[in-house]
């Protein structure tokens, strides 16, 4: 009788080849998706003046107004901004210091609101609805500013600009 030689053979290479090309696939379209999402949210260069634009906070949100950046380039932020910041001196019932990472900007208030007064440094007020002037733009700002809000305001280059119903405190000193 003839003997008959019977091997196993092996499957080849292509089974791994399609496992490797659909996770390959996978992983392609999970990253294309992750880069999609609303989430991400990147600085756009306004191609105007050739300044970054902040990335919008989500709908709702209360972040920290960011001081250094609008000193940097206050033209982009023309639009109403809404933020919380940590006060650093209350000077006059018109007018008092926010600040944040070593920068500070002064908030100028529509009309006296006497409440500032009893803010104390250190704590954390929530402004909705502001508007960044340049110092030159302060004779736009409504009411008579008394000397030592003026003064200021003549001082520094840019403000904030905020009506007195459009703050709140939001925190103890300190908080």
């Amino acid at each position: 009788m003839a003997e008959i030689n019977v091997q196993r053979r092996r499957g080849g290479v292509w089974p791994l080849v399609l496992i490797g090309t659909i996770l390959l696939g996978l992983t392609l379209w999970g990253l294309y998706e992750w880069l999609e999402s609303d989430d991400l949210q990147v600085a756009a260069v306004e191609p105007s003046t050739g300044s970054v634009a902040p990335p919008a906070p989500p709908a709702g949100a209360v972040t920290v107004i960011p001081v250094a950046a609008i000193l940097s380039a206050p033209t982009s932020y023309g639009v109403p901004l809404d933020g919380r910041a940590r006060v650093t001196e209350v000077v006059t019932d018109r007018g008092f210091w926010i600040g944040a990472d070593g920068q500070r900007m002064f908030v100028v208030i529509d009309e006296p609101k006497p409440e500032i007064k009893e803010v104390q440094p250190g704590q954390t007020v929530v402004i909705r609805q502001a508007t960044v002037y340049p110092s030159a733009q302060v004779t736009s700002i409504p009411g008579e500013l008394d000397a030592d809000t003026r003064r200021i305001i003549e001082s520094v280059p840019t403000v904030l600009y905020v009506k007195a119903s459009n703050i709140e405190l939001s925190g103890p000193a300190g908080a």
